[in-house]
């Protein structure tokens, strides 16, 4: 181990923060046993910082291991949903197709 924190130091890389829990890896969950470790850790140069300061490292807790894989994002990309009205178009009855379209479809799906 201190072979690794020599070279961590000598590297200057810094570790980053775990989020969502401090833990990823635990053995005997639910008895008196049971043990809890941070297996995964991940550094990084002041460059690196500086490219992506807004990343986040996160643990994502599952059931069908003991271990729990982290994920790195790099940035968060806010995808905003758009909300779509329907609106009638008067003009739409003026065409040929328009009353036999409508009528295929259930009761159901129109109300």
């Amino acid at each position: 181990m201190d072979g690794f924190r020599n070279a961590i130091e000598d590297c200057q890389l810094s570790e980053l923060e775990l989020k969502g829990g401090g833990f990823t890896w635990g053995k005997s969950k639910g008895t008196q046993n049971w043990v809890r470790e941070r297996l995964d850790r991940a550094f990084a140069t002041d460059s690196w910082w500086h490219l992506f300061p807004l990343c986040t490292l996160s643990v994502s807790h599952v059931t069908v291991s003991d271990h729990d894989p982290i994920k790195l994002v790099l940035f968060e990309a806010v995808v905003e949903k758009k909300i779509f009205r329907f609106k009638f178009e008067n003009t739409w009855l003026k065409e040929a197709e328009f009353h036999s379209e409508v009528t295929k479809f259930p009761v159901s799906l129109i109300s």
